[in-house]
């Protein structure tokens, strides 16, 4: 054997031995999801540990409740935070972030994930920062889609690094999205299929593995942060006695038209916003003006809400009177808060308007029917799937997650026939989900 083929089969051994490096090897995909797993929870961990600073920070307080903070904070420091923090927000992400303010939530996710383009870290860093601040102040606006987009751009940067691409690169994405989605709602199971729902993939049986795995982690990483979920939260969502399905398929058609109405206000809204003479920076201050208002008067329609779960009268003896208007209050500030630009996502307060609005159909139920014995938890967490999962487009997700919160197989039976006669209407109606109108309205494809 000559010298050259002698070291023909040297170089051909050691690419052999190192494939598992160099290669898109299958077992090099299961480890680096792995670590997506664990970098996409941490990241969502810190998030939400940095808003919750940040709040503190802001109203110079030891607390981050903001019903405590709306008691101990005067009319005239509200106004100045809502209408000064809009702008900077504004600024913000108008100039500092690419696209100029286009969207950084879901629609620019769905953008990069259709085009398999990389998003730099430095801008899922950005679009946190704007996201957190926007929930600090106060703003009615979600953490999921910033906690998705902070993941998704780590995620992109770790896909150039092992340099996968194409149908591995979209594997990634999605387990990167469904760990951060499960590490903010607790919900693992349910990951799968919002990313299967919400960003439009088709995958393989073994395709799921890589997601299994980085579930898998995040949820050890999850496990180990307390308190990034208030647990009273999940308390109210174990429902008791099921009632006949009828009620569910009715409840559903009223989540369909709230769900119709709310997608259509927010897509004339964001238009408006994108299109408008006035600058584009400017809109999250004047949003901010309106915002203050109800931080002063209904500070529980602030922020995420979670607060005003931890007063189990609002939920187990509510009156009628304060349901119907903590649902428009807290309607009016999500839409002031997504359609005037505040950074941030809208899984959490249509989740919490969800809630309530079950609340409200079953005291409805109690009174057109004496004599009946109408179980509230069971509406309230029918309603929130429904609403929730044609707002987003996750319909099998929200009847999952019934299942998986509550163990109560006849109930989730009823909530899925509440939850497909919602996307039904949103269907006759010809109008997608939130994140599709925003994807179509933002980049005109």
């Amino acid at each position: 054997m000559d010298m050259s083929e002698q070291k023909s089969n040297n170089e051909f051994a050691l690419k052999d031995r190192l494939g598992f490096f160099t290669e898109t090897h299958p077992f090099r995909l299961y480890i680096v999801s792995i670590l997506v797993g664990l970098i996409s929870a941490f990241a969502a961990v810190g998030f939400i540990r940095f808003y919750l600073f940040l709040r503190k920070l802001i109203y110079l307080t030891k607390t981050s409740n903001f019903l405590t903070i709306s008691q101990d904070t005067s009319m005239w420091y509200f106004f100045l935070i809502f209408i000064v923090g809009g702008a900077l927000i504004g600024l913000f992400v108008y100039y500092a972030l690419p696209y100029h303010g286009r969207g950084h939530g879901m629609p620019h996710l769905l953008y990069v994930f259709r085009k398999q383009e990389h998003i730099p870290v430095s801008e899922g860093i950005g679009s946190s920062i704007a996201s957190s601040a926007s929930i600090a102040m106060g703003a009615s606006v979600g953490r999921e889609a910033p906690l998705m987009f902070l993941a998704g751009s780590i995620t992109s940067w770790a896909c150039k690094i092992f340099k996968f691409d194409g149908h591995y690169y979209r594997i990634l994405f999605c387990a990167a999205v469904a760990t951060a989605f499960a590490t903010s709602i607790h919900s693992t199971f349910v990951a799968i299929f919002f990313v299967l729902e919400v960003l439009a993939f088709s995958l393989t049986a073994v395709d799921l593995i890589p997601i299994a795995l980085a579930l898998f982690s995040g949820t050890i990483v999850r496990e180990f942060s307390p308190n990034i979920l208030p647990p009273v939260f999940l308390k109210y969502l174990v429902a008791g006695n099921v009632d006949h399905i009828l009620y569910y398929v009715v409840l559903g058609i009223l989540c369909g038209f709230l769900a119709l109405i709310f997608v259509q206000s927010l897509k004339f809204t964001v238009a408006a916003h994108l299109n408008s003479k006035l600058p584009k920076w400017l809109w999250p201050a004047i949003g901010g003006l309106a915002l203050s208002f109800l931080a002063i008067y209904a500070p529980t329609t602030m922020g995420l809400s979670f607060e005003i779960l931890h007063d189990p009268s609002s939920l187990l003896s509510p009156s009628l009177k304060v349901i119907v208007l903590f649902i428009i209050l807290k309607f009016l500030a999500t839409y002031l808060s997504v359609g005037f630009g505040f950074s941030g996502g809208i899984i959490t307060p249509v989740f919490i308007i969800g809630l309530f609005f079950g609340i409200l159909y079953a005291i409805t139920l109690s009174a057109l029917f004496p004599g009946a014995s109408f179980t509230y938890s069971a509406y309230a967490v029918a309603a929130t799937a429904a609403l929730t999962g044609a707002t987003i487009g996750a319909p099998l997700a929200l009847t999952m997650a019934t299942f998986e919160l509550t163990r109560n197989m006849p109930l989730t039976v009823n909530v899925f026939a509440g939850v497909v006669v919602a996307q039904l209407i949103m269907k006759f109606f010809k109008v997608g989900s939130f994140y599709q109108t925003q994807y179509t309205v933002v980049y005109q494809d």
